[in-house]
């Protein structure tokens, strides 16, 4: 069987050992490739990790692979918002004021719930790994980088098949995402440190036994 060969479009993102492109005939995919001079291939360790996991709504869809001009691509599902933009960072989300601080621990505290719940191995923190996905009234965070296993190797694999073996690890990974959110809302209250009023404390106040906070500002 022949393999297909395609231009990639517009350069979109980028990661530590990776750089991602539009898909050059469908809009709604994105393609994925390794960069020049990595030191491993990250989308051969996340293929074969989302090929197990199989479907979860925090991990993105593969659709395989796909040979470049740039080289062989994994082909993803683009994360857009219902405008048919590509979703925001988590860390530029709450830059720009699409999401609160407290909706943002809300959609973290669900994401961690839910890599604890599924199994789900956890490699790298940064908030740049999720994205912030509107849909109307709806935000849902999508981690699109920093999870399986930092390398494929045997442990690796028996970690995936046998998540039990694993649930400390896990969910020592999972939680410290908690943490390192709260270091980078801390950041930023202290860059609006000089904003006065309501909209200072929006960037600090906690809301204790109040309903549940707004997850973004309209």
């Amino acid at each position: 069987m022949s393999v297909q060969k395609i231009p990639v479009g517009r350069h979109v993102g980028a990661g530590l050992e990776c750089d991602v492109y539009l898909h050059p005939t469908n809009d709604g995919l994105v393609i994925k490739i390794r960069r020049k001079g990595a030191t491993q291939d990250r989308n051969a360790i996340e293929h074969e990790y989302l090929s197990f996991v199989k479907s979860n709504p925090l991990l993105p869809r593969t659709y395989g692979w796909v040979e470049t001009q740039l080289g062989r691509g994994l082909v993803y599902e683009r994360i857009r918002d219902a405008d048919g933009q590509t979703s925001a960072t988590l860390a530029t989300a709450l830059k720009t004021g699409r999401v609160t601080p407290d909706g943002t621990r809300l959609l973290m505290s669900g994401a961690v719930e839910t890599l604890i719940r599924n199994g789900i191995l956890v490699h790298d923190d940064n908030l740049n790994n999720f994205l912030v996905q509107r849909t109307g009234n709806r935000l849902n965070l999508v981690m699109v980088d920093g999870f399986g296993p930092l390398v494929m190797t045997l442990k690796a694999r028996v970690r995936m098949y046998f998540p039990v073996l694993a649930r400390h690890k896990i969910s020592r990974h999972a939680q410290a995402l908690m943490p390192h959110l709260e270091k980078a809302l801390e950041e930023m209250a202290s860059c609006h440190a000089g904003l006065t009023g309501e909209r200072a404390e929006g960037w600090v106040q906690v809301h204790g036994n109040e309903p549940a906070p707004e997850l973004f500002n309209s």
